[in-house]
This record gives C-alpha cells, sequence and structure tokens, in this order.
C-alpha cells in the first residue's frame, strides 16, 4: 500500500494484532489481522482477517471533511491515522464513515 500507516499493533503469548490504513491506486484501504491462540479460541480458526475499503469517488468525501486538498494523499492518511488508533479502529473508522455518509466495503474471513 501506498502512504501505509500503523493503527495498531499488538504481540503477546496469544494473539497478534497488525491494523494499516494507505492507499491502493485511488482507493482507501484499512486492513486488519489478528492471529494466534485467542483468535482460534473465539473463532475455530488461527487468524481473522478484515478490511475496509472507500473507493475513489467516495474518498473525495474524506479530502473534503478533512480539508484536504484532493490528491493529497499522504496528508489524508496521516490526518485519519492521527484520529484513528488502537484495537477498535475498525469498528471506529466505520461509524465516521457511516457518520459522514462515506459509502464504503467491508470485508472480514476467518
Amino acid at each position: 500500500m501506498e502512504f501505509e500507516k500503523q493503527l495498531f499493533h499488538l504481540i503477546n503469548s496469544t494473539i497478534e494484532i497488525d491494523i494499516r490504513l494507505g492507499f491502493e491506486g485511488e482507493s482507501l484501504r484499512l486492513i486488519g489481522y489478528d492471529i494466534g491462540k485467542a483468535v482460534e479460541e473465539a473463532w475455530g480458526d488461527s487468524d481473522y482477517e478484515y478490511e475496509i475499503t472507500v473507493n475513489n469517488d467516495a474518498v473525495m468525501r474524506l479530502y473534503e471533511i478533512n480539508n484536504i486538498n484532493i490528491g493529497q494523499k499522504e496528508k489524508l492518511v496521516n490526518k485519519i491515522a492521527e484520529t484513528f488508533s488502537g484495537n477498535y479502529v475498525y469498528s471506529m473508522f466505520m461509524k465516521y464513515l457511516d457518520k459522514n455518509k462515506v459509502k464504503y466495503e467491508s470485508f472480514t474471513w476467518t
């Protein structure tokens, strides 16, 4: 991903969590995975992957609501990364997009 920022990372004896945000082409993507014993106990599989994709048309709305000039991808990623971090960033970002009427696609896989 381009201009990728890590929003959350945790490693302990039962789980590893990694959540990142960046651009793929003109689409903004939040991608994450949880892996380990705790995930297997909760989901029945040792890994859990999830992502949110804001396609290029909807990204224009993100530039607008963040007062960032269109095309300044790195600045947009940095602004969102300043606002969203932690283990619940996936659901927090989705609520933010819903509140601001920004269309997105989400995906989870176990």
